[in-house]
């Protein structure tokens, strides 16, 4: 391991992640740059070698703190409601609170195989699918019809955050705001299914 130098700012592995993620929110996995980090930080390349043994390595730190904001987060506060009803809309309105704030996760899916993160990410994408099977099933729905569901949930939300980004003059109207649209969308969701318990 490379010895720590002297003469120079001190910056933490957090530091790099810190910086690190916020150039994937920016730009994706490819904005991850040592260099360019290490200038905004203030300090050599050779200070990222103390912490980190490649880029790979602060990739995969990257992805850790993408999962934890953007699901783990998410998930937790979906959790605090009392009813598999009341944590679906707890996360649909936790989703809509994020949309238009990152650009990095809709370019991850296009980087992850050649960033070498295409496991993590469809770690992760499994995990949330698996979440809103897991509370449409608690609500009555076969695991079939939960399954695609949780599909078709989550390639909204993706299409919603590339929307709001890309044409988020398109996305003022009445019935895209989004307690409007999380009502619209959950109510589709939640669909009538015969023996299903009453989620009013």
């Amino acid at each position: 391991m490379p010895k720590k130098q002297t003469g120079l700012r001190s910056r933490g592995a957090e530091d790099w992640v810190d910086a690190a993620a916020a150039a994937f929110a920016g730009g994706g996995l490819a904005a991850v740059r040592v260099e360019t980090l290490a200038r905004g930080l203030g300090v050599t390349k050779g200070s990222f070698y103390w912490h980190f043994d490649d880029r790979a390595a602060l990739l995969s730190a990257v992805i850790d703190r993408w999962e934890q904001q953007q699901t783990t987060a998410m998930i937790v506060e979906s959790e605090r409601g009392a009813t598999p009803a009341e944590r679906l809309r707890r996360l649909l309105a936790a989703v809509t609170e994020h949309l238009g704030t990152s650009r990095g996760e809709l370019l991850l899916y296009l980087e992850a195989e050649r960033e070498g993160v295409r496991g993590a990410v469809e770690r992760v994408t499994q995990r949330r699918l698996n979440y809103v099977r897991d509370l449409l099933v608690e609500l009555g729905e076969d695991r079939t019809s939960a399954e695609r569901k949780s599909a078709l949930a989550l390639a909204t939300a993706t299409g919603m955050r590339q929307l709001v980004l890309g044409a988020p003059a398109a996305m003022q109207g009445e019935a895209l705001k989004r307690a409007g649209f999380n009502n619209f969308f959950l109510a589709i969701l939640l669909g009538p299914v015969p023996g299903r318990m009453d989620v009013s």
